[in-house]
């Protein structure tokens, strides 16, 4: 990919390599405005945000910032005044990640809770397993009623065990690997 474009060739509506701020690297971009002969702002062709024109930024080369630092000298009335010294070289920052939104309070306290609810579900589902040898499991059925510590077989889940029953219709139940809810008492229609 070159990115030598002939002076000559340059006008508004005419295509250069620019380094895209969207897209942070070096893309095609259309021309859209000149100022004394030098391109002034562009529109990248590959996402169409347009911004000023920076010059394309080479693959396997750094791009390098320059500041000019200020800093301030006492006058003989004792007022700062902005001295500027010689220019340093400064890394380009790495952009930052989106933060995620901090969780109140509660909401961490009811996680807890939740997790630690599970976590003894789990416990409890290994010892009601180990005394589960003389009992068959219920096959899961939307239709049927359950009852707190009833075992389930359900055909995707596996073995489980009810740990809380929500009226009207509702219950928790633990299996090896997730904590699920799932609906029992549901009256289907009868077909005529």
């Amino acid at each position: 990919m070159s990115f030598a474009k002939p002076l000559d060739d340059m006008r508004v509506g005419g295509d250069i390599d620019a380094q895209c701020t969207k897209c942070r690297r070096p893309t095609n971009h259309r021309i859209v405005s000149m100022m004394e002969g030098a391109v002034k702002h562009v529109v990248c062709l590959t996402c169409n945000s347009q911004h000023n024109y920076r010059p394309p930024v080479l693959p396997g080369t750094k791009k390098t910032a320059t500041k000019t630092t200020t800093t301030k000298a006492k006058t003989a009335t004792g007022k700062a005044k902005p001295i500027k010294s010689a220019k340093t070289t400064k890394e380009p920052k790495e952009p930052k990640e989106p933060k995620e939104p901090k969780e109140s309070k509660e909401v961490r306290e009811a996680r807890k809770q939740i997790h630690d609810e599970e976590e003894q579900a789990f416990r409890l589902w290994g010892e009601r397993k180990d005394g589960l040898s003389s009992l068959v499991p219920e096959p899961y059925s939307m239709e049927a009623v359950y009852r707190i510590d009833q075992a389930i077989n359900h055909p995707t889940f596996g073995l489980g065990f009810v740990v809380k029953v929500h009226p009207p219709g509702k219950f928790d139940a633990v299996f090896e690997r997730s904590f699920k809810t799932l609906v029992m008492d549901i009256t289907r229609p009868r077909k005529l």
